[in-house]
């Protein structure tokens, strides 16, 4: 049984490390001519443009051209349109950090049917804090938002475990 176990771990602990590289460094974008991978530089810039340069990096290296053209002049088009919006989302993200803030009695996973557990919910809380912060006290949130999302995530390998396990 003992061995049998023991197969099991090194197995998942296998698939761990290499979903853990295709999720880190995938082929499509460490294939640009420079060397440089595309998050070198999109982690530097917001969702939108970000995302238009990164389709573009990997053109042809994933998905069609014509497909990731066409997602860059999606992502482009909606920068625009936040852009022209920002205030009006400045208001929502206000409104969701007021409601669902850690210290309320309201918790964001039930208020979504029960649909996100307690920890993702944490996370995006944090996350949109982040978004109307400047300074150290932005870095905070932050923190707190990573802090949540990797309780969620090993969350998610415990039951996985355990499923192979027989537990559940």
């Amino acid at each position: 049984m003992t061995n049998k176990w023991n197969n099991r771990k090194k197995k998942m602990t296998e698939n761990h490390e290499e979903i853990k590289k295709i999720v880190d460094h995938p082929d499509y974008y460490n294939s640009h001519p420079s060397g440089i991978e595309a998050i070198e530089i999109v982690r530097y810039m917001d969702f939108n443009t970000g995302s238009a340069v990164k389709y573009m990096w990997r053109l042809g290296h994933k998905d069609s051209e014509l497909k990731e053209l066409e997602k860059v002049m999606w992502y482009i088009t909606d920068e625009i349109e936040t852009y022209e919006n920002l205030g009006f989302f400045r208001k929502i993200i206000k409104t969701i950090v007021k409601q669902f803030s850690p210290n309320k009695k309201r918790n964001m996973s039930s208020i979504c049917g029960g649909m996100i557990d307690h920890d993702v919910a944490q996370s995006i809380i944090c996350i949109c804090a982040y978004e109307l912060s400047f300074g150290a006290k932005a870095l905070d949130f932050l923190e707190y938002g990573k802090k949540y999302a990797q309780k969620a995530i090993n969350l998610r390998i415990n039951k996985k475990s355990e499923e192979l396990n027989g537990t559940i």
